[in-house]
This record gives structure tokens, sequence and C-alpha cells, in this order.
């Protein structure tokens, strides 16, 4: 499928650029090769905001309708995590917090 049929937040993997030789060295370049991890963090005004190795990129939609994905199970969102992590975190931060106490 063309990345631009994911939504903001999700992730995926680069399966194929199907463009000509120019463009496909452009995005190459910029690191979207087989198995490059992506993730859209944004859609503006008929461009895509993308997280590709790292780096923040913004593309055309003719541009990103020329990569093909596949999505990535591997890869959660940053809600997803946080919502794991968070609760985690704020019990250790807080240094009178009892595991063992029960609320009434």
């Amino acid at each position: 499928m063309p990345l631009t049929m994911l939504q903001k937040g999700e992730g995926c993997r680069v399966r194929d650029v199907q463009a000509g030789r120019c463009l496909k060295r452009r995005l190459a370049e910029m690191g979207f090769t087989p198995s490059s991890s992506v993730q859209i963090v944004g859609r503006e005004r008929g461009a895509l905001l993308v997280i590709v190795n790292g780096v923040r990129y913004a593309l055309g939609r003719g541009m990103a309708m020329k990569i093909m994905v596949e999505p990535d199970f591997d890869q959660r969102t940053k809600s997803e995590f946080d919502q794991e992590i968070k609760p985690d975190f704020d019990q250790r931060a807080n240094p009178d917090f009892d595991q063992g106490a029960k609320l009434d």
C-alpha cells in the first residue's frame, strides 16, 4: 500500500519505491530504502510529515504515493507507549508510594 494510506501516528516499513531513477535515488539518500522504519507524524495541506530513521521530512503527496510500505507490527505509536510507561514512572517518582498499601 502507498505511504499516503497511513494515518497520523502509524508506523510502517518501506517495502519498495516505485519511481524513476532520479526520484528513487533521492528517496534512498533520504533514507527511504527497503525495510527502513517510517512513522507518520502529521498531515499538512497535501504534505505528509514523516520520521525516517530518526530524521523528520515533509513529503508531497505525489512523492509519498510512490513509496510502498507494509505495516510494522513491532512499532507502537507514542500514545500507546506513554499509556504503558506513565503509571510506572509516576509510582517511582513518588517516594511515598507503597505498592502494598490499600486505598479506602
